[in-house]
């Protein structure tokens, strides 16, 4: 969190699981993704020694019905 706390492209942020190794979750502006993700890798590397995973998601339009073939759905 300390990491993205100032940064313009960051939206919102929230720590998860904190007290086993946790992650943050990050709304991050599209054209600043990869940027932030060298940074932060890079500084999250130098203070732990460790690699950070990373997993890009994206904002769809919710849940819907799948067809299944059968038209009485």
């Amino acid at each position: 969190m300390d990491l993205v706390r100032d940064n313009p492209a960051v939206i919102g942020a929230r720590m998860m699981g904190g007290g086993f190794g946790g992650c943050t979750i990050n709304l991050v502006k599209e054209e600043a993704i990869d940027d932030l993700v060298k940074k932060v890798s890079e500084q999250y590397e130098a203070k732990t020694n460790l690699k950070l995973s990373v997993y890009i998601g994206q904002i769809e339009d919710g849940s819907s019905i799948v067809g299944s073939g059968n038209s009485s759905l």
